[in-house]
């Protein structure tokens, strides 16, 4: 019986974790925007309270995004750094996936 509830955890994990539609650990909704027009600024991700962000790694998680693609999204805020586009919070990526 030791054995067996070990056993049962496991298989229920990944029966149940690996099947969530979020898998960004406490990841919340948002979604790309090209803000292209605006001076300075590119690909952001607007998050479901319509605040802006503006990912300096969004390369490293995605080539391509596409307007409007909704997403999952955890990350850090750099409180510290700046850049020319100026339209959301500067954050750098910790997850992102679809959904």
């Amino acid at each position: 019986m030791k054995k067996i509830l070990p056993l049962i955890s496991i298989s229920l994990f990944f029966l149940f974790g690996c099947n969530q539609k979020n898998s960004c650990i406490s990841g919340i909704k948002a979604k790309y925007i090209n803000q292209s027009k605006l001076d300075g600024c590119g690909w952001m991700i607007q998050l479901k309270n319509k605040q802006n962000l503006n990912a300096i790694n969004l390369g490293d998680f995605e080539n391509s995004p596409k307007e409007g693609q909704k997403i999952w999204i955890s990350y850090e805020e750099k409180p510290n750094m700046f850049d020319n586009c100026m339209s959301g919070k500067i954050i750098e990526i910790t997850c992102i996936s679809k959904r």
